[in-house]
């Protein structure tokens, strides 16, 4: 993966401002940087036929990516999300591209589809923005040792992390949560401490039984493994009104049961709900700093 840092990203947004007109917004000009961005990491045709409406997808991945981008969707609040998806991957993958294991992330977007590994993504930025050192784990297909992340506590102590994703199109069941915590259990070493990282839909959270299948589901899992010292539950929420705001929202549950959630596990457990690190280039500040040098 090509490293691209502050000067690079300054000639990008130089570079647009030089082929249009004076007078866009800020807005214009990260867009532009995050699609610039996606060209260099994944491609110019992979970016173009996943981004642009008029571009024909040549795999089932790209069109699946294109569907979960909302590339030809023309509902309002679709092309909030259009946007929005487009520069929050942009900056996943800069803030990202130093992490070990990222060009192996970044095949599989390309190869099996941009949902699912989004989600690794956004796992990893959540350990990332406070601190916590990450690694991307190459799958070996042996069971027990094909988890996703491996969470650094010190430089030569890890807790291994499964990712699991529900994708938008999937509906909850009663078995949904329970089956994909089950999933991810097996993923994980039997002799150590693990953490799950589970990516649900937004439109789960507005069924009324959300919250009665995730306690019992949580409780089935903790009271039967110890593998598992802590669940992740991680999804978006927007919020419509003058202004369009996404909300990245979590969760975070400890196993009380697990013998191997010793003091120094639940101390790191809770480290979680510290704020994220300043050290984040988000591309809407990032992007306001280089328009305020234009003449």
């Amino acid at each position: 993966m090509k490293n691209i840092h502050f000067i690079g990203l300054s000639q990008i947004v130089y570079s647009l401002k030089a082929q249009n007109p004076p007078g866009d917004s800020m807005e214009f000009y990260c867009f532009g940087l995050a699609i610039e961005l996606l060209r260099i990491y994944l491609g110019n045709e992979w970016a173009n036929r996943v981004i642009f409406p008029y571009e024909e997808p040549s795999t089932k991945s790209e069109s699946k990516a294109k569907e979960f981008l909302k590339t030809n969707n023309t509902l309002l609040q679709n092309r909030y999300r259009n946007q929005d998806r487009i520069i929050r991957f942009a900056e996943l993958l800069y803030n990202l591209q130093d992490v070990l294991g990222i060009d192996n992330v970044i095949s599989k977007i390309k190869s099996q589809g941009l949902e699912s590994y989004l989600s690794e993504l956004e796992c990893a930025s959540f350990f990332k923005r406070r601190n916590i050192g990450i690694e991307f784990v190459v799958e070996s297909g042996e069971i027990g040792k094909d988890y996703d992340l491996e969470i650094k506590i010190s430089d030569s102590i890890y807790i291994p992390c499964e990712i699991e994703t529900k994708i938008e199109s999937t509906h909850l069941s009663k078995k949904s949560i329970w089956n994909t915590l089950d999933k991810g259990r097996k993923q994980l070493p039997r002799d150590c401490p693990g953490i799950i990282f589970l990516k649900i839909p937004e439109a789960w959270i507005r069924e009324k039984e959300i919250n009665e299948e995730f306690e019992q589901s949580l409780n089935k899992i903790f009271r039967n493994t110890s593998r598992i010292v802590g669940v992740i539950i991680s999804w978006e929420q927007w919020e419509w009104g003058i202004q369009q705001i996404r909300l990245s929202k979590y969760r975070i549950e400890k196993n009380i049961f697990s013998k191997y959630l010793d003091k120094k596990t639940e101390k790191f457990l809770d480290s979680f709900e510290e704020h994220g690190s300043d050290k984040w280039i988000r591309f809407d500040l990032l992007t306001s700093k280089i328009i305020s040098t234009f003449n």
